[in-house]
């Protein structure tokens, strides 16, 4: 339980500056392993204790290329919304 949290504190972090990636990808990717684990006890969970690292550095990089891509269109939609006025 204490790893669950222990990943959910950054992505909590992405959230609340409004990127959504890292999360859907934490709720896909993470969650579900680490139920399973709890609940069933199947095998191999040090393995992924040790993968949780290179996960949340994917995530880091998924929330960049998110804070990217939502920067390069926030300037797209300028001309529309002053139009409207």
């Amino acid at each position: 339980m204490t790893t669950a949290l222990a990943a959910a504190v950054p992505v909590g972090a992405a959230v609340a500056s409004g990127l959504i990636a890292p999360a859907a990808c934490f709720l896909a990717l993470v969650v579900p392993v680490l139920l399973n684990q709890t609940f069933v006890g199947g095998e191999g969970g040090p393995v992924f204790l040790l993968l949780l690292g290179p996960i949340a550095v994917g995530f880091a990089i998924v929330g960049l290329l998110e804070n990217g891509l939502r920067s390069q269109l926030s300037g797209w939609f300028d001309d529309i919304s002053k139009a409207d006025r």
